[in-house]
């Protein structure tokens, strides 16, 4: 039954993109050369997150709580409070699979876990509130190797996979060992695949900031570094609208980025790696550079 459980492979590379914004919309993360850098819109200082002793990891996964900061990281799901400066273990995975990234439902607190197993195998875990410190497995029957999971105010499911976008919903399941159940449907056809003796030159969609009328999206080279953009699409199924294939291209990203949407949808941010700051119209998905200072592991 666990090779039925939906699935993850992420590298160090993947997910230190991510970023989350703090609570009360003042300040925002991102996962840095080496652990989380915090920035305050306001002074525009970035400063490290001190980790406690028990939770020393280089890469996590993040994203907004209601009340608290999610990080997901080795072997464990912590939450951080930074109203009281209180970490709280969420969840510790099984001694063989690592914890790679985190997604959090605004809209009823669940929290989407994804893990890989020591053989490389992926899965997918919800850490519900109702019962703390346990983990159900999310069944997944053909999108298997989906990744870049987040959440949009409304609670519906956004991912990649082979380089498209897809969206949907974890739902509930009736098998008790495996008790959830992903619905998606692929909506952008946006990854450009190619074979060939050389170096790959494919496209496809790595990280994506979901407004409500737009998705900003991370379109850019797979299996690799080198080139990509930021590209905004329409928030619809392109195939259910008949839409053409094609897109803005708002912003260089060769090098990964981190997207952070506050769980209101009031605020938005992206990170581009080498770049900085933006800022994000919410509305119409504009990018305005932010003049935020760089922290000292960044510069």
């Amino acid at each position: 039954m666990k090779s039925l459980l939906f699935s993850l492979l992420l590298s160090p590379a993947l997910f230190a993109g991510s970023a989350a914004f703090l609570p009360d919309g003042k300040r925002v993360a991102r996962q840095g050369d080496s652990g989380v850098l915090l920035l305050d819109l306001t002074t525009k200082v970035e400063t490290a997150l001190e980790f406690p002793d028990d939770f020393q990891v280089e890469f996590v996964g993040l994203s907004a709580g209601k009340d608290a900061l999610i990080l997901a990281g080795g072997q464990r799901v912590m939450s951080w409070n930074p109203a009281t400066d209180t970490w709280t273990e969420l969840w510790k995975a099984p001694d063989e699979l690592t914890v790679d990234d985190v997604a959090c439902n605004p809209k009823d607190g669940q929290v989407l876990v994804t893990t890989t197993k020591e053989d490389g195998e992926p899965e997918w875990w919800i850490l519900d509130p109702k019962q703390p410190k346990k983990a159900g497995g999310v069944y997944n029957r053909r999108a298997n190797h989906a990744t870049s999971p987040v959440f949009d105010t409304d609670g519906n499911l956004y991912f990649t996979l082979n380089g498209d976008v897809w969206k949907g919903s974890i739902e509930a399941g009736d098998n008790e060992e495996v008790p959830y159940v992903l619905a998606g449907t692929r909506i952008w056809p946006l990854a450009t695949l190619e074979t060939s003796p050389a170096n790959s030159s494919g496209t496809g969609a790595q990280t994506v900031l979901p407004l409500k009328d737009h998705l900003l999206v991370e379109l850019s080279r797979i299996g690799g570094s080198g080139w990509g953009n930021i590209v905004r699409v329409p928030n619809a199924d392109a195939f259910e609208k008949k839409l053409p294939l094609k897109w803005d291209e708002l912003a260089e990203c060769g090098s990964g980025c981190g997207a952070a949407l506050s769980p209101d949808g009031k605020k938005a941010m992206i990170h581009i790696n080498g770049e900085g700051w933006f800022e994000v119209n919410p509305a119409n998905g504009d990018l305005k550079k932010f003049a935020g200072s760089a922290a000292k592991d960044d510069e």
